[in-house]
């Protein structure tokens, strides 16, 4: 197998590659990328990486027609190499040679050239010893398109997934094709929900599978659902241009979150609240210190159009709309500054001990409340309006 491909991509290639590694055990092969030349034209750079949870193949059409093959290269060895800028990297693995002067009399020698660098000697194994998925799916199988408005929404419901091991059906999020296209996360304390096109099948897509589309930027894709001979063995693949994404989903049936979201009639008759500038009051909650014990922040409206926003390292008065003189309740700073940077709407309220709807455009949030222990207070040095 030999190729050669510019300096810029071979660094994006390794870049790339890591958002589906992590250290596992002892298991070597796993910090290694397997790479592939496409035996027949248009001739293809198949560079995968793997956890053996999500595995990413990177598409990087070859230029030049490179001598096909496939072998596996450690990451480290690859990454030590710094090639000169805009010189091709050459990469060259010639498995009848043998490097006599190792400790290993049949060790293969894998060159690699880049600019003035001298022909080096990494770390290689057989392309048999990679972990490949066993049933992987098919050019023709990629029949569902998942627009980028949907790769949005899952990339905004990160935060609203649980990273607790206990619960491990909330260590994801939900695509259902109810209602014309339903995404869902919760973490326990907090509720997102989206409507957008998504798979033909209920699925649950892990957290790490949503970090890797994340960070891929995909504008769009195509996916396919993959069962084998029970549905704990589910898988899901997510093609684009330039990877093919292929994770493992979570087994189990997710929580019914429909219990927890009121009607949509019951939300227009409630009192509720909608910030002039809800990013900036996400911004400032941020920004507090974060107190060693469990801490609140009070909503107090203020008639006829103000909200002092009361937290115990700070008070933030802001011009707002409200209806209906919404009543004061308290939530968890986070979650709250959390939800209003992402889903910047209006906020339903019945009273202060039921939850609050965040609601904007086509996504909605739904915040379970905190207990108020002390009397409002808007006396402050501090209060600003916003």
């Amino acid at each position: 197998m030999y190729l050669s491909i510019p300096s810029a991509t071979f660094r994006d290639c390794l870049t790339t590659a890591r958002t589906a590694m992590v250290t596992r055990g002892s298991l070597p092969v796993l910090a290694m990328l397997h790479f592939r030349i496409t035996p027949e034209a248009p001739y293809v750079l198949e560079v995968t990486s793997t956890d053996l949870d999500v595995s990413l193949t990177q598409l990087i059409p070859l230029t030049e027609p490179g001598g096909p093959g496939a072998v596996c290269i450690s990451l480290a060895s690859l990454t030590a190499i710094k090639p000169d800028r805009g010189t091709p990297v050459r990469i060259d693995h010639a498995p009848l040679m043998k490097q006599f002067n190792s400790d290993t009399p049949d060790a293969q020698i894998l060159y690699v050239k880049a600019g003035h660098s001298a022909a080096a000697h990494l770390e290689i194994l057989p392309s048999e010893d990679f972990p490949h998925w066993t049933n992987p799916p098919g050019p023709e199988e990629f029949t569902c398109l998942i627009p980028g408005r949907t790769l949005q929404c899952i990339a905004e419901s990160i935060a609203f997934q649980s990273t607790e091991e206990t619960r491990p059906v909330l260590n994801g999020v939900l695509l259902s094709p109810d209602a014309g296209g339903t995404i869902v996360a919760t973490n326990g304390r907090m509720l997102a929900k989206w409507q957008s096109k998504v798979t033909p099948q209920e699925v649950i897509l892990p957290r790490k599978a949503c970090n890797v589309l994340t960070k891929l930027g995909l504008s769009s894709a195509t996916c396919a659902i993959t069962r084998e001979y029970d549905d704990h063995n589910t898988s899901i693949s997510f093609r684009s241009s330039k990877s093919v994404l292929h994770t493992k989903l979570v087994p189990g049936k997710f929580p019914n979150y429909q219990a927890v979201i009121p009607e949509t009639d019951s939300l227009t008759l409630n009192s509720a609240i909608t910030f002039a500038d809800p990013v900036g009051i996400s911004s400032w909650l941020s920004s507090l210190p974060v107190p060693k014990h469990t801490s609140s922040v009070r909503l107090c409206p203020r008639l006829p159009h103000f909200v002092d926003i009361i937290h115990e390292q700070g008070h933030l008065t802001v011009t707002a709309y409200l209806q209906n003189n919404p009543p004061e309740i308290a939530f968890a700073p986070k979650l709250l500054a959390t939800a209003l940077a992402i889903i910047p709407g209006t906020l339903h309220l019945t009273d202060e001990t039921s939850p609050g709807v965040l609601r904007h455009s086509h996504a909605l949030a739904v915040l379970m409340p905190m207990r108020i222990t002390a009397p409002a207070s808007t006396e402050s040095n501090e209060s600003a309006a916003a």
